[in-house]
């Protein structure tokens, strides 16, 4: 009997001390701080963790903040910027509403980032030149992508976009070159300037059909596309003198409604791109 229980002891230690040893010591936090809009900024909350884990939590927007290299005694800082090469990913958690400008600007270690359905708006600037984050997903609650948010995101090479964007802010993408596949949400009127210049990676587009407007240098040397398709009925409209598609192949097919060819032949599309054709 006690042969069994000293062998049974003895087999416990043995599991407990397997246990520890594959045990992932937990996180610890090394800084930590405030970045909400209201009041003294404590609706929301962040904290810095050993392991490179930014987290934000709380209710309500978080502050708008100006470039951190911007020299001003005025100007304003998310004041993680000092730990800005420590950041590896950020977690926002749900109930925050909104990414600030600037916000991750220049965290040039960032490889994820997860944004949870409470936020509704990223705002200018908020990752741009975040040039290691690969892949990114905009949930549908979000309905505004600002200026600029993912400008230089060089190794960016995937983006959902759920459904809820109406607006996707000018240059939002620009030079993302390795950018390979997007979807741009049925809800965008217009794609701004510059909006995806220089994402030479991108072999195809689907401009959705509530899309009526095409602003200057919007698909700016985008040399890979092999394709584009135009869901609306009405081409969409761009200046020619715009550099909308500059550098872009103009014997590329250009998909449209079977109903609309013509229109779109005869249109600034027609001018720019010889191979309009029915979907």
């Amino acid at each position: 009997m006690k042969k069994t229980i000293l062998l049974m002891v003895a087999i416990g230690l043995v599991a407990l001390q397997a246990c520890q040893e594959n045990e992932t010591p937990a996180a610890n936090v090394i800084a930590s701080g405030t970045c909400g809009e209201e009041g003294d900024g404590s609706n929301l909350m962040w904290r810095l963790t050993d392991k490179g884990t930014l987290i934000i939590d709380g209710k309500g927007a978080m502050k708008d903040y100006d470039y951190h290299y911007y020299n001003d005694d005025d100007a304003s800082f998310p004041s993680w910027v000092e730990h800005i090469k420590d950041i590896s990913a950020v977690v926002i958690q749900n109930g925050v509403t909104s990414i600030g400008n600037n916000a991750f600007s220049d965290c040039v270690f960032l490889e994820t980032a997860t944004i949870p359905s409470s936020v509704t708006s990223i705002g200018d600037c908020a990752f741009s030149t975040c040039v290691i984050l690969k892949t990114v997903t905009i949930p549908g609650s979000v309905t505004r992508i600002g200026d600029s948010a993912f400008e230089y995101c060089e190794r960016l090479s995937s983006v959902t976009i759920l459904d809820g964007v109406v607006s996707i802010g000018g240059a939002a993408f620009w030079g993302c070159t390795n950018l390979i596949t997007i979807t741009i949400p049925n809800g965008v009127t217009n794609i701004g300037y510059r909006t995806f210049e220089d994402c030479k990676s991108l072999t195809s587009i689907t401009i959705p059909y509530g899309v009526t407007n095409i602003e200057h240098s919007a698909f700016y040397g985008c040399t890979g596309l092999e394709e584009i398709k135009v869901e609306a009925a009405m081409p969409p409209a761009f200046e020619l003198d715009d550099h909308t598609f500059y550098d872009v192949n103009p014997s590329i097919p250009v998909y449209v409604p079977a109903n609309s060819v013509e229109d779109y032949r005869n249109s600034p599309w027609g001018q720019v791109f010889s191979n309009i054709q029915p979907m």
